[in-house]
């Protein structure tokens, strides 16, 4: 068995844009940990040798998880990890669409630990299809 293959967002990329997104409603991007930042992206990649299987949910979660849990920004974990998760599916023409009261509701359980990476990935199933055709 092999891994799929991804496409995988740029760490550097989803933070340029997201420090003007900061910048848009007056706030300062704050990193205070890099290597944990990194590392919330890169476990994904390294799970991945243990899942061949794995669609292309499970990454999305385990990027949401290892960004939003290490607390790398003073500021805004959950935003960039949720934005890190949708990028990733949008880059392998996942088409989400989740209600956004749901989606705030499986974010703050998953942070907190009232929902695992796998109820996140079933929510991420259960909202995507593969993107539409022009």
């Amino acid at each position: 068995m092999s891994n799929p293959v991804f496409e995988w967002p740029d760490l550097a990329a989803l933070l340029d844009d997201f420090e003007e997104y900061f910048e848009e409603i007056g706030q300062v991007l704050q990193i205070t940990n890099t290597n944990d930042l990194e590392a919330g992206f890169d476990r994904t990649r390294n799970a991945l040798n243990y899942l061949p299987d794995a669609d292309a949910a499970h990454p999305a979660a385990l990027i949401f998880d290892g960004v939003a849990t290490r607390h790398a920004l003073i500021d805004g974990n959950k935003r960039l990890a949720w934005q890190g998760m949708t990028t990733f599916l949008d880059m392998n023409d996942i088409w989400f669409d989740a209600g956004e009261l749901e989606a705030a509701d499986i974010a703050l359980a998953v942070v907190g630990r009232q929902a695992t990476v796998e109820d996140l990935a079933r929510f991420i199933r259960d909202n995507t299809s593969v993107w539409p055709q022009e």
